[in-house]
């Protein structure tokens, strides 16, 4: 018997929670970070604007790195507009 589409995504969306929350634990349970920025230009000719983070879990010596986010921007951002994009995404402020 064929999965109902709207059951799929229900799936697809419950994971990207999870992910996106177990991410932010990662990231604010880390005794140290870094973060990584980078642009290209996909296949499609659209700017892409990436940020990856790299840490250690706190209680193992497991070494991470995620990828916090992929969007598309126009122009190269100046600093203040490439830290309140930073800010935003990874909420700068709640990490410790």
């Amino acid at each position: 018997m064929p999965t109902p589409s709207r059951t799929v995504q229900q799936c697809i969306d419950d994971m990207a929670v999870d992910v996106k929350a177990e991410q932010t634990k990662g990231l604010t349970d880390a005794n140290v970070f870094s973060l990584a920025r980078d642009e290209s230009v996909d296949v499609n000719g659209i700017s892409r604007l990436v940020f990856m983070a790299r840490y250690c879990d706190s209680d193992t010596t497991t070494s991470r790195e995620e990828l916090c986010c992929l969007q598309p921007y126009q122009i190269q951002p100046g600093a203040r507009r490439y830290l309140r994009r930073l800010r935003g995404i990874l909420r700068i402020g709640e990490l410790k």
